[in-house]
């Protein structure tokens, strides 16, 4: 009995003690640099996602977390009443110097963000 208990012990740290999946949120949390060198801000909290652009704000749901590939999916209804599936990818440079996002649209289009700073 003690035995089972020590493994179901075990099993809990390692599926709830860990958080991976809110560390990728933390790290892709903060603000980020456009191609265009426009900025975007991008705060977590809890199962949402804000996105701030100059003036325009969106609020995402948060999807699936493949902490393995370090994507997340979001949900997002736009302005216009479209539902809408974005993915922001975490991405590294060879020498795992510099952190870059690829945020990929729900259209296709992509933009690499460079990080500025934490929010």
């Amino acid at each position: 009995m003690r035995i089972i208990i020590v493994m179901l012990l075990t099993l809990f740290c390692i599926t709830g003690c860990s958080k991976p999946s809110s560390d990728l949120l933390s790290e892709i949390s903060g603000v980020w640099r456009f191609s265009n060198n426009s900025l975007l801000t991008i705060k977590h909290n809890n199962d949402f996602i804000y996105l701030t652009s100059g003036e325009n704000a969106i609020k995402a749901k948060v999807g699936t977390i493949d902490t393995k590939n370090k994507t997340v999916m979001l949900r997002v209804i736009l302005p216009d009443g479209i539902d809408a599936i974005w993915t922001i990818k975490q991405m590294s440079t060879a020498d795992n110097r510099t952190v870059y996002l690829v945020l990929t649209l729900h259209d296709g289009k992509t933009d690499v963000l460079q990080f500025v700073r934490k929010a």
